[in-house]
């Protein structure tokens, strides 16, 4: 699978504010595009973005 490519995962960009620090950092969908690769060590990666992404729009869903 090839990689995707900064201007690709721009997009996905996010900035979080964390104990009043700004951390500029990829979102859910952006981390799961980094993780799709033929790399074993990124499988256990993979399956835990995409669970907490299931559960996040659960969350939302529950919320509406």
């Amino acid at each position: 699978m090839p990689s995707k490519s900064f201007e690709e995962l721009r997009q996905h960009i996010q900035t979080v504010v964390l104990h009043g620090i700004p951390l500029v950092t990829l979102d859910v969908d952006g981390m799961l595009h980094t993780k799709r690769t033929t790399r074993a060590s990124d499988i256990p990666d993979r399956l835990k973005l995409e669970r907490l992404k299931n559960a996040l729009r659960e969350q939302t869903q529950n919320l509406s």
